[in-house]
């Protein structure tokens, strides 16, 4: 099983902030922004001619909802999590993927490195509309 999660770090200023508006708005852009990540890492790569295993889907459709906006354990972050339920998504896309995916299917890190920037600029862009 493979989790993704991201963490807006130096919350504690925008949750003192957050205390008198609806959690749930910033929750919703959150939920759309993993929605998107989720999408992307359920996109497979393309079929090489005689691989050696058997695609069934079950990887891309193995992302579940997860927990959105809680407090993380220092309380200056908020988290959001979404997981792979497939027991195989670790051999995969984790960061000990075995050789024959390397190169081929991209890591967890690799996806959230991808995202990092954008997640940062559309919750940033969300704070904007959402503070007073």
């Amino acid at each position: 099983m493979i989790s993704y999660k991201v963490k807006v770090k130096g919350a504690d200023e925008v949750i003192k902030q957050l205390q008198g508006i609806r959690l749930d708005r910033l929750a919703g852009v959150i939920d759309g922004v993993m929605d998107k990540i989720m999408a992307d890492a359920a996109d497979y790569p393309p079929e090489l001619p005689g691989q050696r295993y058997i695609r069934t889907g079950d990887l891309g459709r193995g992302w579940t909802d997860g927990v959105t906006l809680f407090p993380h354990k220092d309380a200056t972050q908020l988290e959001a999590v979404r997981t792979n339920s497939v027991d195989y998504a670790g051999d995969v896309m984790g960061t000990g993927q075995e050789a024959i995916f390397e190169d081929r299917w991209r890591t967890n890190e690799q996806i959230m490195d991808q995202w990092e920037a954008r997640v940062a600029q559309l919750i940033e862009d969300a704070l904007v509309k959402i503070l007073p």
